[in-house]
Order: structure tokens, then C-alpha cells, then sequence
């Protein structure tokens, strides 16, 4: 899971680039764009209850360690 700050174009790009070079590579990956929130943000409200950004991480998580 590559979470990011949708207003920034550098890290959307960079995290797009990271996922693509992954997927090559046979490695699981999904990129989540966080909107309306900055990189502080993002990182202060990653495990809370109700954040968006949260709830795709667990998501991803969740299939991940699927049998």
C-alpha cells in the first residue's frame, strides 16, 4: 500500500512509479491518493477511527494476509 498526498503531482507521480515497478516485479501494490489532508496529516491520522486513508490500509491488509 503506497499512501500519498493527492495535491502533491511529484509524490502522485513518484508513488505511481513505485506501484507500476512493484507490479513488474510480481509484488501486490495499490496506490491511495489522500485528499484534503497534507503529509503531516496523513501521517497523525493513519490508525484512527474513520480516516479514509485507514480504512483502504486495512483493507489492503486484510487481503493481503488471506490464506
Amino acid at each position: 500500500m503506497i499512501l500519498h498526498v493527492a495535491a502533491n503531482p511529484q509524490t502522485t507521480d513518484q508513488a505511481l512509479r513505485l506501484a507500476a515497478v512493484l507490479k513488474e516485479g510480481g509484488v501486490s501494490a495499490k496506490v491511495l491518493g489522500a485528499k484534503d489532508t497534507d503529509h503531516s496529516r496523513l501521517n497523525d491520522n493513519l490508525g484512527l477511527a474513520g480516516d479514509p486513508a485507514t480504512k483502504e490500509l486495512f483493507e489492503f491488509v486484510d487481503r493481503a494476509v488471506q490464506p
